[in-house]
């Protein structure tokens, strides 16, 4: 099968989208696909590392071209304006939705044409609560995270809790400070990494958090590490009991959660969004944005015990369905049914 990619987003953009793709790319090629990347993200050239081409903001005439090479076109969002050369060339669209549509006032006209543009295609959503907010129709397949980086060695756990992501509001880096404030005045003085940082006009989004923690009497307890590469967060990962995602948005998938549980970690995640198609029954979940609740839930997750052998059992099974291979393979029985035309949705 010949597959074209078109995303918005792609490296060297740090994000669970670019992650996703390079994954899915490998993993097509290595079931025997090839693969061609559209992306309107700038960056470097391929390096000739990859198994597929990348092609950074193509003229028309490039995408005509890919457009009558390819069998299935397979979209990271609806978007008319890439996907017009694939429909003139009557090739079949699948529209994988990855961001949870928010509800505007009034009528939206770019809104209005990617949800009928979607309704006339095949279309899958990363999570439920993703799938819901397009309007309830399609298919749900799940995101996959990289099983040769993230996995458990079994090492001692040196470091209680663990944040991974960007400093930003959403991600609720706050509601955890104010969570170990709580535990604090309880007696409970777990030790806090975060992996992350993010620059803003004023600067690195750390100093900021450091004052909070601060602020909190946390400092003692509190460490900030700064951006690492996907095999020094892996390493964290698995040095750490408890591995936190404390957004305060409905995050529509959440691949560090399966990163989490695949490198050994106890989950807490809060509960509104995609996190739980990730955490599955293994996580701890409060209610997004409760400092309170969260601070119910770390408690739970620092007091609980080793799985059992059922329940490691259930969680292999769990992360070998997010795996690269199987979601690359529903992917493709997918893109097999769209050809043939069974599967518009």
């Amino acid at each position: 099968m010949r597959i074209a990619i078109t995303s918005r987003l792609y490296f060297p953009i740090i994000g669970g989208t670019p992650v996703l793709l390079r994954l899915l790319a490998r993993a097509f090629v290595e079931l025997g696909h090839a693969v061609k990347l559209i992306t309107k993200t700038e960056g470097p050239a391929n390096s000739g590392h990859e198994l597929y081409e990348t092609y950074r903001g193509p003229d028309q005439a490039t995408i005509k071209d890919i457009a009558g090479w390819s069998d299935v076109v397979f979209q990271i969002e609806a978007g008319l304006a890439l996907a017009f050369p694939f429909i003139l060339k009557k090739k079949p669209v699948v529209i994988s939705h990855h961001t949870i549509c928010g509800l505007s006032e009034g009528f939206n006209a770019v809104l209005w044409l990617q949800r009928m543009f979607a309704r006339f295609n095949t279309v899958t959503s990363v999570s439920d609560s993703v799938r819901n907010s397009w309007g309830g129709h399609g298919y749900v397949i799940g995101n996959c995270y990289d099983n040769k980086v993230f996995f458990d060695k079994n090492e001692i756990k040196n470091r209680e809790l663990l944040f991974v992501g960007r400093l930003i509001p959403t991600k609720g880096v706050e509601v955890l400070l104010n969570a170990l404030s709580i535990l604090k005045r309880e007696g409970l003085t777990p030790d806090a990494s975060f992996i992350g940082d993010e620059i803003t006009p004023q600067g690195s989004a750390t100093a900021l958090y450091k004052s909070q923690a601060a602020a909190l009497g946390l400092s003692d307890q509190v460490e900030f590490l700064g951006s690492k590469t996907p095999e020094q967060v892996a390493e964290e990962m698995r040095s750490s009991r408890v591995l936190v995602i404390p957004s305060t948005w409905h995050e529509p998938f959440g691949i560090v959660a399966l990163e989490g549980l695949a490198s050994g970690c106890h989950l807490v995640a809060s509960r509104h969004g995609g996190l739980p198609t990730a955490g599955g029954s293994f996580a701890h979940y409060f209610e997004n944005g409760s400092a309170d609740d969260l601070a119910r839930a770390l408690r739970e997750a620092l007091f609980a015990q080793t799985c059992n052998l059922a329940e490691n059992h259930a969680l292999k099974a769990h992360l070998e369905a997010h795996s690269p291979q199987s979601i690359a393979q529903k992917y493709i029985e997918l893109f097999q049914h769209a050809i043939n035309g069974k599967s518009h949705s």
